[in-house]
């Protein structure tokens, strides 16, 4: 399974191509949320591997890579700068659902040119609850995870999205998801929004409780569409993946001709 040591650390990730020189169509990088790894991407990675070369990670202290989570966003982006340099995968399109997208946010602020496209999927200008989520985990990690591990799906007893979100949850560490949560409550992207250069598709579940943050979003970030996924709340892409890939697939494809409107250039 593939590894790249960053800084001391072995981190994990998924790609169904080579990396490093030609692949096919665009790179794709998707970027877990909390308390989460590569796995909940597994539709994403099937549906893109034959056209695209799509790549999830597992987040430092996140399933199968080592080390410590960071508790900062700009951290994060640091640690992502790492990344994408030491595989070459630049120019990316960012693929970030909730923490991920804040990530994939200032990255893409730091490094417009490296970036073709952003897609944010249930990603928050703040995140109101993350601070007592962590307060929450803290006091009882493993009863909070075992009563609150389906929290965010609208149908928690369809079985292939429980199982996921499940397993996933259950096997990250839980001082791991208690950091993830602490950066997520220090996240605020009010006035940050607006230095967003890249072409921007902001992805919400219909009843995702974040999606009132969509029209303030949309208002901030000068090249940005939005879709909304029927049936789901805050993880789209295990609830309705269909849906949700048909719609990055669209954006995908359209990219080039976003970035040349926008008047940017990217490389």
């Amino acid at each position: 399974m593939p590894h790249v040591n960053l800084g001391g650390e072995s981190v994990y990730y998924d790609s169904s191509h080579e990396l490093g020189g030609a692949s096919p169509g665009a790179r794709i990088l998707f970027i877990h949320g909390p308390g989460a790894d590569h796995r909940l991407f597994a539709d994403q990675m099937r549906f893109f591997g034959p056209s695209q070369t799509p790549v999830a990670l597992d987040l430092l202290g996140h399933g199968q890579s080592s080390g410590e989570a960071l508790e900062d966003v700009p951290d994060w982006a640091s640690f992502l700068e790492e990344f994408i340099d030491r595989l070459r995968l630049a120019p990316v399109v960012l693929v970030g659902h909730s923490l991920g997208g804040a990530i994939a946010i200032e990255y893409a602020i730091r490094h417009p040119r490296l970036v073709e496209g952003l897609v944010l999927i249930g990603t928050g200008i703040t995140f109101p609850w993350a601070a007592d989520t962590a307060a929450d985990l803290l006091e009882d990690p493993e009863g909070f995870l075992e009563n609150h591990a389906l929290r965010g799906l609208r149908e928690p007893h369809m079985p292939l999205s429980a199982d996921a979100l499940r397993s996933a949850r259950a096997e990250q560490r839980p001082m791991s998801t208690i950091r993830d949560f602490v950066a997520a409550a220090k996240w605020d992207a009010t006035s940050r929004l607006g230095s967003i250069q890249t072409p921007t598709l902001i992805i919400y579940g219909e009843d995702d409780p974040l999606v009132s943050q969509a029209r303030q979003m949309l208002g901030a970030i000068q090249h940005a569409s939005f879709d909304t996924i029927p049936l789901s709340r805050h993880f789209p892409h295990l609830e309705m993946p269909d849906i949700l890939n048909d719609s990055l697939n669209r954006f995908v494809t359209i990219v080039p001709d976003l970035t040349y409107m926008a008047g940017g250039e990217v490389g």
